[in-house]
């Protein structure tokens, strides 16, 4: 089966949960090669897809469901990134017994928008709030959610918004994975200059693929093997992102539980003064510092990810002893 983006996304309907995957046809295509095609992999796995008309974007959601349940894990990817890329965090959610839903955001994978682009990063949370509505009354508790880098930011400012207008949690509890607060020194300078410099002559620069992963083989099929990678970084999403970053800082403090994990070797985000920001306005159940580990935690390799697997499973189970 050959994979064609544009064919997917012209063959996808709106979400039905009663609807599974199709064996065969471009859908089917497009799961084999992400391998996201886990009914195959699970006896008993319901695997939906479709997309959500949300925020005026169509959103492309897949939604796992087990024969037996103990929850449901809400799982959001990171800026650059698509549902396809979390092939090794999957089997360890759907093996521990929970229904998964994961979503290409905006502007990435399969959904519409300018690609990796954002107006606001209120748009992430409507349409968040908008699938945690629809599937209110049917995705069994408790919810937990998993967030990757902006994906974690995002799940940062759905907690702590939530509690500054003393609304009910949705999530009992949070897996923040180099959660994005603040971007690392070295691209906090770069955004300086692209804001000063390209923002009268050009909407956006061209996409370098750094090293953030020691896992040779993901740089090599991202780089070379991915067709929903985006090319271009548009100039808005880092406005977008510079007017997030002065907005988090003003919400008070919540009592979300959360776990966290962050690499040394990460040079995206800012580690160091996102684990003090979280452990100030979050409550720490559990962090793990790895030295090792670049920003890619999700895709590093086997032996880095051991200890993550460990803690995701340890999440699982609400195991809250603090370690940190």
């Amino acid at each position: 089966m050959v994979f064609h983006p544009e064919t997917t996304r012209q063959a996808l309907q709106p979400f039905d949960l009663t609807q599974a995957v199709p064996m065969t046809g471009p859908i089917a295509a497009y799961c084999f090669y992400y391998h996201l095609d886990f009914e195959n992999d699970f006896y008993g796995l319901h695997h939906s897809c479709g997309w959500f008309h949300l925020a005026g974007y169509q959103i492309l959601v897949h939604v796992y469901v087990p024969s037996v349940t103990k929850g449901t894990v809400w799982l959001v990817h990171g800026y650059l990134e698509h549902s396809g890329l979390y092939r090794h965090i999957l089997p360890l959610l759907l093996n521990a017994g929970f229904a998964v839903v994961i979503y290409d955001l905006p502007g990435h994978g399969l959904s519409s928008g300018v690609r990796a682009s954002i107006k606001s990063f209120a748009e992430y949370q409507t349409i968040l709030d908008g699938l945690l509505t629809y599937f209110e009354d049917t995705l069994p508790r408790p919810w937990l959610g998993m967030g990757q880098s902006t994906g974690g930011a995002i799940l940062i400012d759905h907690a702590l918004s939530r509690s500054a207008h003393h609304r009910p949690k949705v999530f009992e509890r949070l897996l923040l994975l180099a959660p994005l607060v603040y971007p690392s020194q070295m691209q906090w300078l770069q955004m300086q200059v692209a804001f000063w410099w390209f923002k009268a002559i050009r909407s956006g620069l061209p996409r370098a693929f750094r090293q953030n992963t020691s896992n040779a083989d993901f740089m090599r099929f991202i780089r070379e093997e991915d067709p929903l990678q985006a090319r271009w970084i548009p100039l808005a999403w880092l406005l977008a992102l510079k007017e997030w970053v002065g907005y988090i800082h003003k919400l008070p403090v919540c009592s979300m539980p959360v776990w966290v994990v962050q690499g040394e070797l990460d040079g995206t985000v800012n580690g160091r003064y996102n684990m003090l920001f979280i452990k100030k306005n979050m409550h720490v159940a559990r962090s793990l510092w790895l030295e090792a580990a670049s920003h890619q935690l999700a895709n590093e390799r086997a032996d880095i990810r051991m200890p993550i697997d460990h803690l995701v499973k340890q999440f699982l189970v609400n195991d809250e002893i603090n370690n940190t």
